[in-house]
């Protein structure tokens, strides 16, 4: 991954290891056809956390349709289960963020406006 929303393919999540976290970065357009991926990498992450902080960094996704907010949802319930909480960045005021907001995601999961502040907390 060369910066966020730069992709080298079509991929629609990465993940990367930072010192205490695991983040997934999701790009582009999350939608019905490209979520199973999201989901697959955020899940496998949850998995392989090992007590470390799961970050979902969204900073790059353009569109979050119900099954992106799926994905969110799941992901916060898996991460609950292993007595650990999702962490999910998103830019103030933006698209997803209004999406979050009003579907009532943003008071279930923690929102961070950086990932260094997702990082930090």
């Amino acid at each position: 991954m060369d910066e966020v929303g730069q992709r080298r393919d079509r991929t629609t999540a990465v993940v990367t290891d930072v010192p205490g976290a695991v983040v997934v970065t999701g790009f582009g357009e999350i939608d019905m056809v490209t979520a199973p991926e999201l989901r697959f990498r955020l899940t496998d992450a949850i998995g392989a956390a090992a007590g470390r902080r799961v970050v979902l960094d969204l900073r790059a996704v353009e569109f979050l349709a119900s099954a992106g907010c799926a994905i969110v949802a799941e992901g916060h319930t898996l991460a609950s289960r292993q007595g650990a909480l999702l962490h999910v960045v998103v830019p103030p005021e933006g698209t997803v963020d209004r999406v979050l907001t009003l579907i009532g995601l943003s008071r279930l999961v923690r929102v961070h406006p950086t990932l260094d502040a997702a990082l930090e907390f």
